[in-house]
């Protein structure tokens, strides 16, 4: 190749790389303005307004999820709606960031199997780092999740930075190896600190530390990773050491005993629910199906070592762990893939110079053509997600539409002012209307069962009916803002003292009688 056929050859992967950079930022800034709301952003956005606001987490509010999340939130300047957008273009940020991740953690594996960046092994360096791009790109999963306020987008983009962090160390020298261990270590304890099951990511890349190393460098590189994870994890730590018995319930307790112990036939067919659901998306489907191609490709060609070695499988360890990992859980939901998914998709993009060899020395022509479907496929594999997060058509979601939202919180307006209290069984209401939500109310303004609480609602900071019709019988909310029709016991507490604002068929505001004001 000569030089002005090498630049020019640059220049176009280049510019390939831009577009693709540019239409996921596109896309997912689409999906970040107009996707409905998600009724869980409340609660995140909640936690983190109570932190700007000097509470301290799980002593003075309850936050069932990892800490660091509330604290990024808390660093956020704006109120009521811009919060809320501001809170998902955080999201795409990350996502963009992971995006950049995931393309270098795939052309750094190629480095193990091919070597130095020669004429002949650019196209593969390339091609690795353009199929890693194009499928994280257009990933309906990433672009309807990674745009919410919630802390999934976060959470990969730690989780990208640890696992490239540990493909830099591998076969660097002694001081570069260090610095990228200590930085895999910070990276996957807060990623940690942002979703409790990224645990798995950090103990399979512990493991990959000590048997992925040479002899003479085992104990340095643990240690320095250990040293690390312990530094990242000090403010945990400490939160921990103050309040023992709320941290345990607000990141464990909790959910180990939300729901009754399933029926069996009910735990199977939440399972079977999932990998029908999850294997469905046809997106999903081919980054699964290409890894288990390339996985039956080098076990017939096991004899080549260069396939050999455990970095080469690592990223598909961690990926399969962590969703592994969330299947565990009851019930299971489909999204929760995305977790784990950059991770899949590093491992097809790093060996997706393989896939082309072996089509390659096929004579079928339907095998020759097979690339382009598959890209066919996998693009429009998106406009499902259009569909449904665009257009609210699934009948559950069609509470969470904007205007209808937007309907909602300008009657809360109208009918109080930032200084008054308010009582949202979602809080989602009281952040857009820039309202103070009612204390233990920040999670659900519900009594949320759980087996574990038994009846201490008030040590974990979570309202139970007796204190939500003690806060309303005694007017001490302006108005009450109830999802369908209030219970109850509600609504005893409601007749006489507060009048109905507003009832859209989904979600009723409830304000204080002119004559109790």
């Amino acid at each position: 190749m000569t030089d002005h056929e090498h630049h020019t050859s640059q220049r176009v992967f280049n510019l390939r790389v831009l577009a693709l950079f540019g239409l996921h930022i596109a896309v997912i800034s689409l999906f970040a303005v107009y996707r409905f709301v998600d009724w869980d952003e409340g609660f995140y956005l909640q936690a983190g307004r109570s932190v700007a606001d000097g509470m301290r987490l799980y002593t003075d509010f309850f936050y069932p999820q990892a800490p660091l999340y509330p604290h990024l939130l808390a660093l956020l300047p704006g109120s009521g709606w811009d919060y809320w957008l501001q809170a998902r273009f955080v999201s795409v940020f990350l996502s963009v960031l992971t995006m950049a991740l995931v393309g270098l953690s795939a052309k750094s594996i190629v480095g193990f199997t091919l070597g130095d960046r020669t004429t002949k092994n650019q196209k593969s360096y390339h091609l690795a780092i353009l199929v890693a791009l194009a499928l994280y790109s257009v990933s309906g999963l990433f672009l309807a999740w990674n745009s919410l306020a919630k802390p999934l987008a976060l959470s990969q983009f730690l989780l990208i930075a640890g696992v490239f962090s540990r493909l830099k160390a591998h076969n660097q020298e002694s001081a570069s190896r260090a610095f990228w261990f200590l930085v895999s270590g910070v990276s996957l304890a807060l990623a940690i600190q942002t979703r409790s099951p990224m645990l798995v990511a950090w103990v399979v890349t512990l493991l990959s530390a000590f048997i992925g190393s040479n002899w003479k460098h085992k104990a340095s590189n643990v240690a320095l990773f250990l040293f690390g994870s312990t530094v990242a994890s000090i403010p945990s730590i400490g939160m921990a050491l103050r309040d023992s018995s709320r941290f345990y319930f607000n990141n464990f307790g909790f959910h180990l005993t939300r729901t009754e112990t399933p029926a069996l036939s009910d735990l199977l067919w939440d399972k079977i629910n999932f990998i029908t659901r999850t294997t469905l998306d046809p997106q999903f489907a081919i980054v699964l199906i290409l890894s288990a191609l390339i996985l039956i490709i080098y076990w017939k060609n096991k004899s080549d070592k260069t396939l050999l070695g455990i970095m080469n499988y690592y990223p598909l360890v961690v990926g399969m762990a962590i969703i592994g990992s969330l299947f565990t859980a009851y019930p299971s939901h489909r999204h929760y893939v995305v977790q784990g998914l950059p991770l899949l998709i590093v491992f097809v993009a790093a060996h997706s110079h393989t896939l082309v060899e072996w089509l390659s020395r096929s004579k079928s022509p339907i095998r020759k053509k097979a690339p382009t479907v598959i890209a066919v496929i996998y693009a429009l594999g998106m406009a499902p997600y259009f569909w449904i997060y665009f257009t609210a058509a699934r009948e559950r979601d069609q509470r969470c539409e904007k205007p209808r939202v937007a309907e909602m919180v300008s009657v809360i307006e109208s009918n109080s002012t930032p200084s008054d209290t308010i009582l949202a069984e979602s809080p989602i209401f009281a952040v857009l209307s820039n309202r103070i939500q009612a204390h233990r109310a920040e999670f659900v303004g519900f009594e949320y069962k759980s087996l574990g609480l038994g009846g201490n609602y008030k040590t974990m900071n979570l309202a139970d009916s007796t204190y939500i019709s003690e806060l309303v019988a005694g007017q001490k909310v302006k108005l009450v803002v109830v999802e369908n029709t209030p219970d109850p016991g509600l609504a005893e507490a409601l007749q006489g003292k507060y009048h109905k604002l507003y009832d859209d068929g989904f979600s009723q505001v409830w304000g204080l009688e002119p004559t109790a004001q």
